[in-house]
């Protein structure tokens, strides 16, 4: 059993964050000032808020889309034939536990025999 990182992905977080936070950021800027400094407020506070944001949903995407998973060596009865299987381990498998197993629209995934 070979433990392997699941790198996250960054794909639209970062957009999604940008947009939201350059909303709010420009909505808190324009409540400051007046005139010309109330329409810097609201630009520059648009500007931080977009960075501010991309910065978050980047970094929520990440955490939400890491994860460790591990290679299986599962060797099939009493053959040679060794499968090999990349999943997460939320069964605590252990090296020598019975396993079988499952195949679901092409994906090959163990489960603990009982």
């Amino acid at each position: 059993m070979t433990q392997i990182e699941i790198a996250g992905t960054n794909s639209g977080g970062t957009l999604v964050g940008a947009g939201l936070g350059g909303a709010l950021g420009g909505v808190g800027g324009s409540a400051f000032g007046r005139g010309k400094g109330k329409d810097l407020m609201t630009i520059g506070g648009a500007a931080v808020g977009a960075l501010a944001g991309a910065a978050v949903g980047s970094a929520a995407e990440q955490a939400a889309t890491h994860d460790t998973a591990y290679e299986f060596l599962v060797q099939k009865g009493n053959t040679d034939t060794v499968i090999s299987v990349v999943q997460t381990n939320e069964l605590g498998l252990k090296e020598g536990d019975r396993v079988i197993l499952v195949e679901i629209d092409g994906t090959t995934r163990i489960r603990q025999k009982y």
